[in-house]
């Protein structure tokens, strides 16, 4: 004969069958949400500091409801390949410059090009601007959520085997890119852009494979390319920020205190990175001139000017853009 179970067990089993369902979301709401962040800078870069202060603000501003884990140098994939983990919700976050985004919006290819932007305070105000605003509508219209879009970078700089004075000494210069913003603006105003990893700058320049390379300060001084280059030449040729980005359903399915908790904290983790970042420019500059390298500062008007007569070439490759060049030069 079979053993029955009592009737008493029974009810007792069915009783907790019937309120575990209730249990179980309080159980997961208790254990958090961990969230992947993944950014391009150095370990210990003002950007990666600041990227460690964003996750313990995170979780402090949600009561551990909410946990970010950093992923730095690429840890994840390449910036191209971030964003797209990023789009399909492989991954929650990522921290990198702007013009990545040109990969998925035509118009920040514009807001990377050399000679666009006049200072860091130009481009905080064209983010501001209606033309900041209608972009990052677009970018929300391919499944990015901007948490924050105004984690400085240092302004770029090209340094090589001879200065920069005027526009004539970039033609046929064979200078290392970083972006097709770069580089389609920079063969318009008549250099040769070669694209090489980060990695490999130092040989590449070393060996004479390029002439120059166009890096922030920091990255300049970091990578070593002071030991190979001659001439540093501050042409302050791109002013850039860095976003951080979540996919954009992901970001809306979570609760009002996560969502506000994550725009709070990414707006003091870009303040926090904005003071580190312009608080090292003067010793970084001081470091690299202590080197032995010679530093010059060219004339930055005319360059902006030549790049001007040339810009239908520009909008014809990115039509989105066309009048965009104009109307960032007016923002006052």
């Amino acid at each position: 004969m079979k053993k029955q179970i009592p009737f008493f067990l029974m009810t007792i089993l069915l009783a907790f069958l019937l309120v575990l369902p209730a249990f179980v979301p309080k159980a997961q709401a208790q254990a958090g949400k961990e969230f992947r962040l993944c950014h391009n800078a150095n370990l210990d870069s003002a950007t990666d500091k600041a990227s460690h202060k964003f996750a313990e603000w995170v979780e402090k501003k949600t009561g551990g409801k909410a946990k970010v884990t950093i992923y730095p140098r690429n840890q994840l994939g390449g910036n191209r390949e971030l964003l797209e983990q990023v789009k399909m919700g492989s991954l929650d976050m990522t921290l990198m410059g702007l013009g990545t985004l040109g990969y998925m919006v035509e118009e920040y290819n514009f807001m990377q090009i050399p000679f666009a932007f006049r200072s860091q305070e130009h481009i905080h105000k064209v983010l501001d601007s209606e033309i900041g605003k209608t972009i990052e509508k677009n970018v929300a219209a391919k499944g990015f959520f901007l948490l924050n879009q105004k984690w400085d970078r240092l302004p770029r700089h090209i340094a090589g085997k001879k200065p920069i004075y005027k526009i004539e000494d970039l033609k046929n210069l064979k200078i290392r890119e970083g972006t097709p913003a770069f580089h389609e603006g920079m063969k318009l105003l008549g250099a040769s852009p070669v694209k090489i990893d980060l990695n490999e700058m130092f040989i590449a320049l070393q060996q004479g494979i390029v002439d120059a390379v166009e890096l922030p300060l920091d990255y300049i001084y970091d990578y070593s390319i002071h030991e190979a280059a001659k001439f540093l030449s501050l042409t302050y040729h791109t002013y850039g920020t860095q976003f951080i980005a979540m996919n954009k359903k992901s970001f809306e399915s979570l609760p009002p205190d996560v969502q506000k908790a994550l725009l709070e904290a990414a707006a003091e983790g870009a303040d926090f990175n904005n003071k580190l970042t312009w608080g090292q420019e003067d010793d970084y500059m001081k470091k690299i001139e202590k080197a032995g390298v010679k530093i010059n500062r060219p004339e930055y008007s005319q360059f902006p000017k030549a790049l001007e007569t040339h810009l239908e070439v520009l909008e014809k490759k990115w039509p989105a853009c066309k009048g965009l060049f104009g109307k960032i030069q007016a923002v006052k």
